[in-house]
């Protein structure tokens, strides 16, 4: 079996005034005696680097993990892992901490995993990757899918690992200059202003020769409700956006929600009561188009 220590960060490094040791504890449940080889080689290459490809090879038994640290101009990069072969694999993304968990029983108990056969990706911060292949297929599979048996003999897994920058910081557009487009509000209220302008009219031509009839003016007050309703959507929508937004600061991953069609249903709500009010002015041959 291979396994890798969790090395110290920059901080313990610099604050290290002796040599330090490790204790390696082996223990064997056969009643006779079970020689074995202990070797410590250093790991070259454990810091992932943006654009470069990475090649492994892992087993159950011997899990891989690199570290991977953001240059000052990043702040997201995509991680690809892709694989010829059909085994099933865990890529996990954990903080930078001891201990990292690399083994099948605990790999997806911090941070994030994701099960694969042949390709995997995520958008990530700072993190550990490990690469570590499940002891059993059905992991990756359905619960119908019965894997061929002539694969079950196969127990490493190569894999290659390419790490690639998004859009940094400097190339972002500014969340507070950012124009957003409400072309169906803007298509609403124009509908409302085309027969709203026609209904105001007709009031005023009635008020200056004297008709002060408006009919079923119990029926134009009742469509206030309408209103009320769609500015209370419209605030409980914007309630939901503020607390999205807040929730995105500090995890500025996937794809980002949009309220635009949930605004449009809350003044189209607002549309529907003037739409009938304008009807319930005085409905007669002149004015039945506004309804």
């Amino acid at each position: 079996m291979d396994r890798t220590l969790c090395p110290m960060d920059k901080t313990k490094k610099l604050n290290m005034t002796s040599q330090q040791s490790i204790f390696v504890t082996v223990a064997t449940m056969s009643n006779t005696v079970v020689n074995f080889n202990l070797m410590a080689n250093i790991l070259p290459d454990f810091e992932l680097e943006s654009g470069k490809g990475r090649e492994m090879t892992v087993s159950p038994s011997q899990p891989q993990y690199y570290m991977y640290t953001f240059p000052k101009d990043v702040d997201t990069v995509l991680l690809r892992v892709t694989s010829n072969d059909p085994l099933c694999a865990v890529i996990s993304v954990q903080p930078i901490k001891c201990p990292v968990l690399d083994l099948d029983e605990d790999i997806g108990s911090v941070g994030k995993h994701q099960t694969m056969t042949t390709k995997a990706a995520f958008f990530l911060e700072a993190l550990y990757v490990i690469v570590l292949v499940k002891p059993k297929l059905t992991d990756c599979s359905a619960p119908d899918d019965t894997p061929p048996q002539e694969r079950l003999n196969v127990t490493t897994k190569n894999l290659s690992i390419l790490i690639t920058n998004t859009m940094s910081k400097s190339n972002r557009l500014n969340e507070k200059s950012q124009n957003w487009d409400f072309h169906i509000i803007q298509i609403l209220i124009a509908v409302a202003l085309f027969y709203g302008i026609p209904a105001a009219q007709l009031v005023f031509s009635y008020q200056k020769i004297g008709a002060l009839e408006f009919s079923a003016f119990n029926n134009i007050l009742s469509n206030i409700g309408y209103l009320i309703l769609g500015l209370l959507f419209i605030a409980i929508v914007k309630m939901r956006s503020w607390r999205y937004e807040a929730y995105m600061q500090e995890n500025r991953q996937w794809i980002p929600k949009q309220y635009g069609l949930m605004y449009a249903m809350g003044v189209a709500l607002m549309v529907v009561g003037i739409m009938s009010a304008i009807y319930h002015f005085c409905p007669t041959k002149y004015n039945y188009q506004f309804g």
